[in-house]
């Protein structure tokens, strides 16, 4: 919340020290990242242009909420939409967004809100840059339960 761009700085350097992260974007990736951009573009046209911090992070500010739902940021494409008040969140949320990552943000503040909002789908709120960090409950499921099997 607030003005955008407030997580940029989180991204492009490594957890604060200042050096680039260690992900490596092949040439592969590279392309298939240009690829999606230039599909989202050509399928809609109230997308903004793209803010480059060289070719690793790409953010792409959208003009309505519900377009985040419609979405999918990789190799370091994410989309962004500034807003003023929670509540203009809930349009862009949907039953497929598990989980919401927060920079400059209470998250005790954002997990109230989404549980009295009753938002459907955001089952963990987290940190920037721990969006897939494993926790033995992941998206709501105990996964040492789903992925175990009892033998008798």
């Amino acid at each position: 919340m607030g003005g955008k761009g407030r997580g940029q700085e989180a991204l492009v350097g490594s957890r604060g020290t200042g050096r680039p992260a260690a992900y490596q974007l092949t040439p592969s990736r590279a392309y298939r990242k240009f690829q999606a951009l230039c599909e989202a573009a050509l399928n809609d046209t109230s997308l903004c242009e793209a803010v480059r911090y060289g070719n690793r992070l790409w953010v792409v500010p959208v003009q309505k909420t519900k377009e985040l739902a419609k979405r999918k940021g990789s190799f370091g494409t994410f989309y962004e939409y500034g807003i003023k008040e929670l509540e203009e969140l809930i349009p862009a949320v949907n039953k497929k967004i598990q989980t919401m990552t927060c920079y400059g943000y209470d998250i005790q503040k954002l997990r109230r809100f989404v549980r009295d909002s009753r938002l459907r789908g955001i089952d963990r709120i987290v940190p920037l840059g721990q969006a897939m960090t494993f926790e033995p409950t992941w998206d709501g499921m105990d996964l040492i339960e789903r992925l175990s099997r009892e033998i008798s």
